[in-house]
């Protein structure tokens, strides 16, 4: 699929597929790593480009199931890779809009909106009735951009590392 990007000139398109092109968007992903790292104040260390590794290992878990698509826009000669959404199939078949990234430079063009119809597409083709999505404190900017597709804030999840180290009163366990 195809479309104009009257800013740069340039014809971009979406391709998609599996696990094949993690290996595309890893500096993509690196990006957006290095951009949640900037913005979480207490959890910058989940965002280490080490991190990249270990989730890599949970989607190739879900393309094994079947329930991993991947959606890329680039330049049309496939020069340049400029934005990605990972979307996921969770074993009780909840859609995941895993991550999303559009690179700086290409921002405000309709990527992500192309990137996000694709997403739907899939998860819409796959039976998908229930969607979720993360968005890290701090980030609450592209929240309206998810609304737009019908994603809403449900709950808030607070998180402390280290919980064997409480000092307070009981604990559950």
């Amino acid at each position: 699929m195809g479309f104009f990007d009257g800013n740069m000139g340039n014809i971009l398109e979406i391709i998609s597929g599996s696990d094949e092109l993690l290996d595309v968007i890893r500096p993509l992903r690196e990006g957006l790593f290095r951009h949640h790292a900037k913005l979480t104040e207490h959890f910058a260390s989940d965002f280490s480009l080490e991190k990249i590794d270990e989730t890599e290992n949970g989607l190739l878990a879900c393309s094994r199931r079947g329930g991993l698509h991947i959606a890329v826009a680039q330049t049309k000669d496939g020069a340049h890779h400029v934005g990605f959404c990972i979307t996921r199939i969770l074993a009780d078949k909840t859609g995941d809009i895993f991550s999303m990234f559009v690179d700086e430079a290409y921002r405000g063009l309709g990527i992500g909106q192309k990137l996000m119809m694709d997403a739907l597409r899939y998860l819409n083709q796959k039976g998908v009735d229930t969607i979720n999505t993360h968005v890290l404190y701090g980030n609450e900017k592209v929240l309206s951009f998810y609304q737009k597709f019908g994603l809403y804030p449900r709950t808030i999840v607070l998180r402390r590392y280290n919980a064997d180290k409480l000092d307070g009163s009981a604990t559950c366990r």
